[in-house]
């Protein structure tokens, strides 16, 4: 069994973002979950969190201590919530999910938290313009003072944007915690009470069906993978199709809302159901929620 370092971001004398959600209110649920499904794998997950910083230097400095005060630590894990949308009206397309990390050692991690968050969601996987990682949603970033300055491999999850609609209306902060874990260890943790109300679910009697060779709508902007599955990777935009990238107009890898796809093959996994279409494979039934109808 691993141990981990696990600290929500800011906090009440060092604001986060907010908007619609409120980071600091949003990533302290979200962290008290990662640890106790951590802890109910088998894992030792100690609280990083600082709430006793006044300023912004001594909130990092706090935090960084409470991590390297731990050995043998596995993996830190920062959580936080993205900003700068100002979409709270909506307008179809989610500001997406990305995780950072200090280098490309830790980009295989990283790149399972976001997938399995995106997966959870359908929240977009964010291009990283700066400095390439490799992986749609994961960003290699040196000048985060927690990245850089922890002794142990970190990883710092912008978990999706505070301000936001479409990103709200999706968000539950227990399912974001149980996607994180599942990307940290590969294990899917037993199911819980929802933290979240924002959340829509359905049961599984009334999973819908699909049929080769019929049209279907994406009700939401979706991630397109390589297989029926959130273990497959994400595609990059230029290997969705000439048609696919016409309706993926933010470059990032998803199709559109509203984009008419053509069934080729169906999978069910679990209660799951996956769609391929010409780009590739989409979830389309997924925990409950129709994503294509």
């Amino acid at each position: 069994m691993a141990k981990y370092n696990v600290h929500g971001g800011h906090n009440r004398k060092v604001p986060g973002a907010s908007g619609i959600l409120d980071e600091v209110t949003e990533d302290r649920k979200v962290k008290n979950a990662v640890i106790k499904y951590l802890k109910q794998l088998g894992h030792t997950a100690y609280d990083c969190t600082d709430d006793a910083g006044t300023t912004q230097s001594k909130n990092l400095a706090n935090i960084v201590a409470k991590c390297n005060s731990h050995s043998g630590i596995a993996l830190d894990v920062s959580i936080h919530l993205n900003s700068g949308r100002n979409d709270k009206k909506g307008d179809g397309k989610t500001g997406g999910v990305e995780v950072l990390c200090y280098s490309t050692g830790v980009k295989q991690v990283a790149k399972n938290i976001a997938d399995s968050i995106s997966g959870t969601f359908g929240y977009s996987l964010r291009s990283d313009d700066t400095t390439p990682s490799g992986y749609a949603g994961v960003k290699i970033d040196k000048g985060l003072y927690v990245l850089r300055s922890t002794k142990a491999k970190a990883v710092l999850i912008e978990c999706c944007f505070v301000d936001d609609k479409d990103d709200a209306n999706k968000w539950d902060a227990d399912k974001c915690a149980k996607a994180i874990v599942k990307g940290i260890t590969g294990k899917t943790v037993s199911s819980g009470t929802s933290s979240g109300a924002n959340s829509t679910s359905a049961p599984a009697s009334k999973a819908p069906s699909y049929k080769v060779g019929n049209t279907y709508t994406l009700q939401s902007n979706m991630v397109v993978r390589t297989g029926a599955g959130t273990s497959y990777r994400a595609k990059k935009h230029s290997e969705l199709t000439a048609d696919g990238q016409k309706h993926d107009k933010d470059s990032n890898g998803c199709l559109d809302k509203g984009t008419r796809i053509t069934c080729q093959q169906v999978k069910k996994s679990g209660s799951n159901i996956w769609i391929k279409c010409p780009s590739g494979w989409i979830a389309a039934y997924y925990k409950g929620k129709q994503y294509v109808k």
